[in-house]
């Protein structure tokens, strides 16, 4: 056998061995179980959806990427290819980031090429050493990057990386099962947040230990599932604190609202007032006023926005380019009373109240237009335009089996996709269910996926910005983003 057929055998041996998986444990029993933050990312599946080719490891940016990067600075870029270059030599498809019992970060990763890492941390590193069973790369701007047979860390001192791996082998993450659990999951990103130190009870009286979220990327959407697990394990349930929004109020949202939010009924309306009286920091009537129509609720709440024009107008009068819808179910007297009580406030504050001619519908003026409001079976509706309960309720099918909704749907040919100059429209369901919140995004318009669709809607806010700043400019506009750190001398 020649010496070329040698070294050929030589460096096949040696490439089959650092893409063999013979770590012992799994990168999570390495993490404490008292860690504060924990998440598991697949790369692998993110660059991906982002328009980034995997060949055998190797990461190829997109086009829309690579340009986002060519407008970095030559430091950034050096960054880029590092990172790169590094990604190629371990499994992208399992990161794990957790922060340690005094809050330092710290990443850890499996290698799969031991000898091509070692071989570029050697050429782009200065300094290293070993350390018991650990090779130890400094880097220049922050802490080291450490080795240990096919794992691989990065945090700000070795210390704290064998502080980690020891208190790991006495009480790894494992022990929280359900926390576990979700971050097993082969979604894009999966996090648990530990929040026993916030002392928040749920309805049994257990304590509130995680919050969990898991992360999944579909051709054109993006889809996050939120849990708060107790220290029992199970997922926090809703219904004791809200009931379920009952679908009839849909009829008062109009069918072409791009934003809705709804909520169902909370149980303790006591509690939710004095929450709000101290974020709005409203005075004595206000906070009792707040407090009788919070207690007079008798179901869901909704509120519904819709554009009112087109085009520009929404850069230079948005508060007149959108119509506000809101209703709310009350019980019939205590909205009685209410409505009396509205009709005082508003002659104190100098404002008629009257009947409009065509619709017959109470109203007030105010200084944008007028407010209409009115009495549906015991459903209260506000709204800047004429109050029906006339629409087809299209956003029934998503309040069913909900405590509360948020509903963003900005189609890509809306006056507000024009006059933002966004390539696409986007939609946002933020759904909350009896144990979980559930959030999903996508982009309208666009052919292609999530992340890459995203990442053209930042190109075009970067020219957008970009012809602003030019308009400035060819206006006689001689302000820059420096003229603030400039000292102006000043003349009397």
């Amino acid at each position: 056998m020649n010496r070329i057929t040698k070294i050929y055998l030589g460096c096949l041996i040696l490439l089959l061995a650092g893409c063999s998986n013979n770590l012992d444990k799994d990168l999570l029993d390495t993490v404490p179980a008292d860690t504060k933050f924990i998440a598991v990312t697949n790369l692998d599946a993110i660059v991906k959806n982002a328009g980034c080719k995997v060949v055998n490891g190797v990461i190829t940016l997109s086009p829309e990427i690579q340009k986002l990067v060519d407008e970095t600075d030559a430091k950034n870029q050096v960054v880029v290819k590092r990172l790169i270059a590094m990604a190629s030599a371990i499994d992208i498809s399992r990161i794990v980031t957790f922060t340690d019992n005094t809050n330092s970060q710290i990443v850890t990763f499996q290698i799969t090429k031991p000898e091509l890492f070692n071989t570029a941390m050697q050429v782009s590193v200065k300094n290293m050493r070993t350390d018991d069973d650990f090779t130890i790369y400094t880097l220049d701007n922050f802490g080291i990057i450490a080795t240990n047979e096919n794992q691989g860390w990065i945090a700000e001192s070795i210390d704290k990386i064998k502080d980690c791996v020891k208190s790991s082998e006495k009480n790894p993450f494992s022990k929280n099962v359900a926390a576990y659990k979700v971050l097993e999951n082969s979604s894009a990103f999966n996090c648990a947040i530990n929040i026993s130190d916030k002392n928040i009870t749920d309805s049994t009286n257990s304590l509130c230990q995680f919050l969990c979220n898991s992360t999944t990327l579909n051709d054109n959407s993006i889809e996050s599932t939120f849990t708060i697990l107790n220290d029992k394990g199970n997922a926090i349930n809703i219904s004791p604190y809200l009931s379920p929004i009952e679908t009839d109020i849909a009829k008062f949202i109009p069918d072409n609202s791009q934003v809705v939010l709804a909520v169902g009924k909370p149980h303790d309306t006591g509690a939710v007032a004095d929450f709000i009286s101290g974020i709005a920091q409203t005075d004595l009537q206000q906070t009792q006023m707040l407090s009788l129509v919070l207690k007079a609720l008798d179901g869901p709440i909704a509120i519904g926005a819709t554009p009112a024009s087109d085009g520009e107008s929404l850069y230079t009068d948005p508060l007149n380019s959108w119509d506000i819808t809101a209703a709310a179910k009350f019980d019939s007297q205590s909205l009685d009373q209410i409505l009396s009580l509205l009709n005082i406030a508003s002659l104190s504050e100098g404002v008629t109240v009257y009947n409009d001619d065509v619709t017959g519908q109470r109203c007030i003026d105010y200084m944008y237009g007028k407010v209409y409001y009115d009495n549906f079976d015991n459903y209260l509706a506000v709204s800047t335009s004429p109050v029906s309960d006339a629409n087809t309720g299209v956003y029934a099918p998503d309040f069913n089996n909900c405590y509360a909704a948020f509903i963003a749907n900005i189609p890509y040919n809306s006056s507000f996709t024009k006059a933002y100059r966004l390539p696409y429209g986007f939609s946002i369901n933020a759904i909350l269910l009896k144990d979980n919140l559930s959030v999903t995004i996508r982009v309208n318009g666009s052919n292609s996926s999530i992340l890459k669709s995203l990442i053209e809607i930042l190109l075009s806010v970067n020219r957008e910005q970009l012809f602003f700043n030019s308009s400035l400019k060819n206006n006689g506009d001689t302000y820059s983003e420096q003229d603030d750190d400039i000292e102006y001398d000043t003349y009397d």
